[in-house]
């Protein structure tokens, strides 16, 4: 099985078992609708993990897990990091991508200059960040945002360069 990270449960909400749940996914009330399964990565392994119940608190997702509605059973979830199942996620049209999707493709910019490799996607409140290294191993962080992407296509991404980015 190929696991897709879609988050991290970060703490608890109340006393009825409810978690907080740091996404990284664009689909969140899909991803973490009830009765679905997820995987999540605990000290001993990956476990499989149902959704009991979802709502969002202040924008982001709050779930119930495994039928366990009391914050005394869900201590062990704490911190975990839940994937999904890589064949479980459903197509998308041919101008779509899921983030996970742009790890490895070359960015360019406007004049075709390489600027380096996407090596990471960053997931921040305001919007996912590419995490991009140069020929020199150096890092350079673009926000993935209209503004900064011109383009993705299947192997490349062209950003629109701004002063200051590298």
């Amino acid at each position: 099985m190929n696991y897709i990270k879609v988050g991290t449960i970060s703490k608890p909400l109340g006393l009825k078992g409810e978690l907080k749940v740091n996404s990284d996914s664009d689909f969140v009330t899909e991803r973490f609708a009830q009765g679905n399964v997820l995987f999540g990565k605990f000290p001993d392994g990956m476990k499989k993990i149902t959704i009991s119940s979802f709502r969002l608190h202040q924008g982001k997702p709050v779930i119930t897990v495994d039928g366990l509605f009391d914050i005394n059973l869900i201590q062990d979830y704490l911190g975990i990091d839940l994937f999904v199942d890589q064949d479980t996620l459903k197509p998308l049209e041919d101008d779509e991508f899921y983030l996970h999707e742009l790890i490895g493709k070359k960015v360019k910019n406007t004049e075709g200059e390489l600027l380096g490799t996407v090596t990471d996607v960053i997931f921040l409140p305001s919007s996912p960040v590419l995490e991009v290294k140069n020929e020199e191993n150096q890092k350079i962080l673009i926000p993935f945002v209209g503004a900064f992407i011109a383009k993705v296509d299947q192997n490349q991404i062209v950003i629109n360069e701004i002063e200051g980015l590298r």
